[in-house]
Formats: structure tokens, C-alpha cells, sequence
């Protein structure tokens, strides 16, 4: 709650769907139905299906195929329409055990598609109106739209990770029990989730997060050597073009490749987070305890892991939505420092801007594309990403900044048992 912006009590709130909540669910709703029925859309804002809907969930399903045809998985697949190979653990041939196979892929993907809708429904609670509009800008993104599109496994592990951050608020062990078992099967599926055990990092007393984390290191663990023969035998490729996520996408323009440049990379964002959150620019995890910080760490801690562990497609972009509530609170809240909440307030006029910027240049091109060379297109191409990626790095960087903020009260309570100015969940 902000001083701004008071949540009023039950017996005044409008009813649904004129409350925050309901206006973002239906202007959500009515985007995604024109995404849908308008093929136009998805074509302007270079959203390719190649003639395919939930085209991600199919190549599982096929991978599953391929397994009982008894066709090595790690090689393209004939089976897939784009002849993809199985670049998953060996967890999710668990749906071919199921019997599922390429024809329930609408089921599938369906089912995929929803349960990412009901957990951003039950994660994004916007406080007023303008907060619900400004979401709803992030729900109609076009990375959103892509994984919606594609129906791409992420949402799996955003529906997970989605779990894990609204039960682990819930006091006694239950709550922290699920949320260690909801991060170690998303971990098991693809591997990158288990950044989001940065979260256990808000659990008070001490007891508890030592107590927590052991837990969940020790399901980790055994996830971990489950499938770690899985992810030996196969090769992740880095894609290209528009619609990409991560550091390496600025590395590979300007030929800074390897170990060391990477590495540099990874050391400039440590000394950026920590210079950040020692100035007082990045504070506020420590503040009362409230879902939305857990939600936000959890978000904060996947996006900035991926995007400094190599290129990913623009999907992965979904997890921003969850920094939306704690930064949208932090930029309105009068009674926390001016120079916190004018950080906060740049975090939120960046994010819509980071979603929609690839999206913005797609549909510029394509409304010129018969009047432009191809080569002009790809020299317009490199300048942009040029410029926007400035913009997405800058935006990690202050997500570094409140992660920092998260280990230094987490190492200052280890060392010296201090609980004051932390969270308590």
C-alpha cells in the first residue's frame, strides 16, 4: 500500500470488472482475441507461426514422438515442422508416458497457454487504474504475445516460479515446502530457474533461511545430477535476428566473443549493483514484507541470470512481468527517499519500452518493407539493436543494483544476526 495510492477497503472497492484487476483482464482478454483473429498484427510485428499455432509445444510433443519412434532426440527431428532437436532435459518425455502426442498439441499448448494467464492473473494485482493500463501494455507486449504464440515451455516454468513466489509468503513450512518443489521441477525441466532460489534470500528469522535454503540446495542437487547427462549430450543454439535476450546479443555485434569478454561482462554487472545499492539508488527489499518483493526478486533474479548466461529468444522477457508491481509501488510511494523512487520511476518508464522496442522496429520495417533494399534494411537492423540494447542493459543493471541490495542483507543478518530493515516472511 502507498500513500498515493490507498487500496480502499472492501465495502467501497468497485465490483469486477470495474476494479484494476478486472479492467486488466479484459483489455488482456480483448488484445489477445485481436492477436488471434487479426493474422495482420502478428505479420506487422514480425511474430512468424510458419502456418503453426503453439508451434514450441509441438516440437516437445514431436521430440516425444521421435523418443518412441526410436529416433535419436539430440539430432534434428524429422518429425518437427522445423526439423528442431530436443534441447530439454529428459523430464518432459514425460508427456509422451502420458500418451500425448503431436495431434494434442492444441490441447497442449492450450493448457500451457492458460496456466500462464492464471498465474499472471493472480500475480499482477494492480492497484489503480493507470496501474492496470500500464500492465496491460506489459501483457500485450511482443515477447508476451511470441510465447503465448509459440506456446514455448517457458510458460511452464513461469506458472512454476509463479507458485513459489505466492506460497512462499505464507508462514509455517508448508508454504516454503511447495516453493522448494515448485523451483527444483522447474530447474528439472530447463535448467535456468534455479537462479530463482535468490528468493529464500527474504526469509526471516536466520533459522528459517538457513533451515529453507538446505532444503532446497539438497533438491537442487538431485534434480541437478538427474539431468545433467541430459544437457551434456545436447547443443543449445544462440539464436540471431530480432526478438533476442541477452548480453552477448551487444558482444556478438561489436565481436567481443570468448570466455574473457564474458566474464568482463559478468564483473561489470558485480561492481554495477553493488556501487548502485551502496548509494542508496536501489533500496526497498527490505521493507515489509508484501508478495509482490518475492514475485520482483524472483523476476529480477531469472532475467538478469539469463541475460548474462548468453542469448536466449525474446520470451524470456515474460519474467519482467513481475518487477511491474513492486517497481509501479516503488515509483508512487512518497514516503521513501526521493532518489529510490525516482530509480524506481525510471525502471518503470523503462520496461514498456524494453518490451515493445524490437516490436516497434518490425512494424516500421514491414510498413516499408516494398520501398526498402534488404541490405538497407539489415544496416537499419544493427543500429537499432545498437541503441535499444543500450536501453535493455540499463535496465538490467538497475535490476543488479536491487539484487545486490537482497545478498548484502542477507550476509550482513549471517554475520552479525541483523534482522532490522529485512524483510520478514
Amino acid at each position: 500500500m502507498t500513500p498515493t495510492e490507498p487500496t480502499p477497503p472492501v465495502s467501497s472497492r468497485r465490483l469486477w470488472p470495474w476494479s484494476p484487476s478486472g479492467l486488466l483482464a479484459v483489455l488482456t482478454t480483448a488484445g489477445l482475441l485481436a492477436f488471434v483473429l487479426l493474422p495482420g498484427v502478428q505479420q506487422a510485428l514480425g511474430l512468424l507461426d510458419y502456418g503453426r499455432w503453439f508451434l514450441d509445444s509441438y516440437a516437445i510433443l514431436a521430440s516425444n514422438d521421435a523418443m518412441r519412434a526410436g529416433l535419436d532426440t539430440a539430432q534434428s527431428n524429422p518429425l518437427d515442422v522445423l526439423h528442431r532437436s530436443h534441447v530439454y532435459s529428459g523430464w518432459w518425455f514425460a508427456l509422451g508416458s502420458c500418451g500425448l502426442t503431436r495431434e494434442d498439441n492444441f490441447l497442449v499448448g492450450g493448457l500451457w497457454v492458460l496456466g500462464f494467464l492464471a498465474v499472471a492473473g493472480m500475480t499482477l494485482r494492480p492497484r489503480s487504474m493507470r496501474e492496470a493500463v500500464w500492465m496491460s501494455v506489459l501483457m500485450l507486449s511482443p515477447p508476451v504475445l511470441l510465447a503465448v504464440n509459440r506456446a514455448n515451455n517457458d510458460l511452464v516454468i513461469f506458472a512454476l516460479l509463479g507458485i513459489a513466489g505466492l506460497t512462499l509468503v505464507r508462514p509455517g513450512r508448508t508454504g516454503m515446502t511447495i516453493a522448494s518443489a515448485a523451483i527444483a521441477v522447474a530447474m528439472g525441466l530447463k535448467l535456468y530457474p534455479a537462479v530463482a532460489a535468490c528468493v529464500f534470500g527474504l526469509l526471516r528469522p536466520r533459522r528459517r533461511l538457513v533451515t529453507a535454503t538446505a532444503l532446497l540446495a539438497g533438491l537442487l542437487v538431485i534434480v541437478g545430477l538427474s539431468i545433467w547427462g541430459d544437457f551434456m549430450r545436447i547443443h543449445i543454439p544462440a539464436p540471431t535476428g530480432m526478438y533476442t535476450f541477452g548480453a552477448k546479443v551487444l558482444l556478438r555485434e561489436v565481436g567481443w566473443t570468448g570466455h574473457l569478454a564474458h566474464g568482463g561482462i559478468v564483473a561489470v554487472f558485480v561492481i554495477v549493483g553493488y556501487v548502485l545499492q551502496r548509494h542508496g539508488w536501489t533500496r526497498g527489499l527490505g521493507q515489509a514484507g508484501d508478495p509482490a518483493i518475492g514475485l520482483f526478486v524472483i523476476g529480477a533474479a531469472v532475467l538478469v541470470g539469463c541475460f548474462l548466461a548468453g542469448v536466449s529468444f525474446g520470451y524470456r522477457w515474460i519474467f519482467a512481468l513481475w518487477t511491474a508491481p513492486w517497481l509501479w509501488q516503488q515509483a508512487h510511494d512518497l514516503e521513501i527517499p526521493q532518489r529510490q523512487r525516482q530509480i524506481a520511476y525510471l525502471a518503470v518508464w523503462l520496461l514498456p519500452v524494453v518490451l515493445w522496442v524490437d516490436g516497434f522496429f518490425c512494424a516500421l520495417v514491414n510498413l516499408f518493407a516494398e520501398a526498402v533494399a534488404s541490405d538497407l534494411v539489415d544496416q537499419w537492423e544493427l543500429i537499432w539493436r545498437g541503441f535499444t540494447q543500450s536501453l535493455v542493459w540499463l535496465f538490467m543493471g538497475l535490476l543488479a543494483g536491487w539484487l545486490a541490495e537482497l545478498l548484502v542483507n542477507v550476509w550482513r543478518m549471517l554475520q552479525r544476526g541483523e534482522s532490522s530493515h529485512v524483510t520478514k516472511y
